[in-house]
């Protein structure tokens, strides 16, 4: 091996190394996707499940849900502590949030329990609060749809409010542990 190059290849490995720590530290450690394949949900400590018929879904400790039917819709609440959540299930379940409305308005592709879905989260006015959401509205919403979401075409709805981003964060974790009844 010629004199230089021994000299340089501790240099090039020094290098090597410290470019990936650099890469890291500046993106940040990822851990690997989660697989939902076999059915396992990973919600926090202390959550309950909460069926529909339905669907079901985690909430935290605390939370119930209030049914009720009209019209081939079922339809009703989930109360929990720091969440309130509507739901709805039928051929004309729909969620609140639309871009026309909201000037905050995001949308994201969700998958549900291997069906398509989309989230949506806006900031909703004071009116759209009292009207939507009665007694427990705040401005920070999220709203999944999952079209198509049962065997007989029906729709799965789930929206509600949160008092600011964190619990509207923890809105989505419920959205993520929602399984589709068969």
């Amino acid at each position: 091996m010629p004199q230089g190059f021994s000299r340089v290849l501790p240099l090039l490995a020094t290098l090597v190394v410290v470019a990936v720590v650099g890469f890291w530290a500046w993106n940040g450690l990822k851990s690997p996707p989660m697989s939902e394949s076999r059915g396992i949900i990973t919600t926090p400590a202390g959550w309950q499940r909460i069926d529909e018929g339905s669907f079901s879904l985690y909430a935290p400790k605390g939370s119930a849900i209030r049914q009720g039917q009209k019209e081939g819709l079922v339809y009703g609440d989930i109360i929990g502590p720091n969440t309130c959540l509507r739901y709805s299930v039928g051929p004309k379940a729909f969620i609140v949030a639309d871009k026309r409305m909201h000037a905050s308005y995001t949308e994201t592709p969700f998958v549900v329990d291997g069906k398509n879905g989309v989230v949506r989260k806006a900031t909703l006015d004071a009116s759209e609060q009292a009207e939507w959401f009665g007694d427990c509205g705040s401005a920070f919403y999220a709203g999944l749809l999952i079209p198509n979401a049962l065997p007989d075409g029906s729709a799965v709805a789930i929206e509600g409010t949160g008092q600011n981003e964190d619990v509207r964060d923890q809105i989505e974790t419920i959205f993520k542990s929602v399984r589709l009844g068969r």
